[in-house]
């Protein structure tokens, strides 16, 4: 059991630098479709180009007046760059049977936006065999922080796209490093 709040953070982060997607995804309590899964899974994280650093993990909430709901601030780095980001944990009132176990509240899940005209499908891992389909040209995912490198796939013969590079951080904007928007333009021969 994750017994404070900080463990808790702590270990879904370190899920992330390991890039165990499963493991981190089994922490999140929300319910996601299988379509929201698309991009989060072991595969995914491990072609990232790099995955967060964990650099600390704190509580901002005193042990005293901690209730059922705490925040933990856990700095990180994706390729270098530092960000932070504030993690609202809780815990259900403990009984006799069941301990004191604290839970992420949310999570570390970034939208991206992948468009382009003439471009059937990409794809994460480069093989092909994860191509999703671009839907009316673009299409919005969710993944975990890293620097990913897409790629255009199902062009027709003899066009080209080149691969497109996204850093993802924690989706806020804040971090001028981060794009969180991919663009293909197709070249024809």
């Amino acid at each position: 059991p994750r017994t404070n709040p900080e463990d808790t953070v702590r270990q879904y982060l370190t899920y992330l630098a390991d890039g165990d997607a499963e493991s981190a995804l089994g922490m999140l309590t929300r319910p996601m479709t299988d379509r929201e899964k698309r991009f989060l899974t072991n595969d995914v994280l491990s072609a990232s180009d790099s995955r967060i650093a964990i650099e600390s993990v704190e509580s901002l909430t005193s042990k005293w007046s901690v209730v059922s709901r705490a925040t933990v601030r856990a700095t990180m780095s994706v390729n270098g760059e530092r960000f932070t980001h504030d993690f609202t944990v809780y815990h259900h009132k403990p009984t006799k049977d069941r301990p004191t176990e604290w839970y992420l509240f949310d999570d570390l899940l970034v939208t991206i936006h992948i468009s382009g005209d003439q471009v059937p499908g990409v794809s994460v891992i480069g093989s092909g065999a994860d191509a999703i389909p671009l839907t009316s040209g673009s299409r919005e995912l969710r993944i975990f922080p890293g620097v990913y490198t897409f790629t255009a796939e199902g062009l027709a013969q003899g066009d080209r796209a080149a691969p497109q590079q996204a850093v993802i951080m924690d989706g806020t904007g804040t971090s001028p490093a981060e794009n969180t928007s991919v663009h293909f333009t197709v070249n024809k021969k």
